[in-house]
């Protein structure tokens, strides 16, 4: 006995034809719908035109690597100084043009005096073991605002502290604490 609830037999079924007996529901693909795909297209597209130029201007990344790169000399310099028991001159923006130098004493037996003369002529030598002196001036578009002009004694003190900001997209300051010669 059927009830009214049950599907009504197929025409096709009493011709033996396959898939034939009962109608068939149809079932939905698995898929988005138009609405889903057209509001993640929006987004992304929003998405592209306020992200999008900030990750193609390259100063940005020139900035944080010649900070970084600023940094890391001057720390080099005071293990440097602590290293070989002979003062370092730090010169950021002040010999060289948007830059920076280590320098050796003139004189190396004055290493330790506290008279040493520094006017360039011994350079660092670059800890890549080039043989190139340890100066670097700032890419395009990064600049240093300050001048840092001081000595690394033979135990790591500096002769005197400060600051500078490097300068592009954004800023960013490196420190130069006077007593202890901690650089941040």
């Amino acid at each position: 006995m059927t009830s009214a609830l049950d599907d009504p037999p197929d025409d096709h079924a009493s011709a033996g034809l396959p898939g034939c007996g009962r109608r068939r529901r149809i079932q939905h693909a698995p898929g988005f719908t138009l609405t889903e795909l057209v509001i993640v297209i929006v987004l992304v597209g929003i998405l592209a035109a306020v992200a999008g130029p900030r990750m193609f201007d390259r100063r940005a990344f020139d900035t944080r690597a010649f900070h970084d790169e600023l940094l890391f000399a001057v720390r080099y310099a005071q293990r440097l100084a602590t290293a070989t028991q002979c003062v370092v001159q730090v010169d950021v923006n002040s010999g060289t043009a948007n830059g920076y130098g280590l320098m050796f004493p003139d004189n190396p037996a004055n290493c330790n005096g506290p008279g040493a003369i520094f006017t360039g002529v011994n350079p660092v030598a670059s800890p890549d073991l080039s043989g190139a002196a340890f100066t670097a001036t700032a890419p395009a578009g990064v600049g240093i605002a300050g001048t840092l002009l001081f000595t690394y004694d033979p135990i790591g003190r500096p002769s005197a502290g400060g600051a500078v900001n490097v300068v592009g997209t954004d800023t960013r300051t490196i420190t130069v604490e006077p007593e202890t010669g901690f650089v941040h």
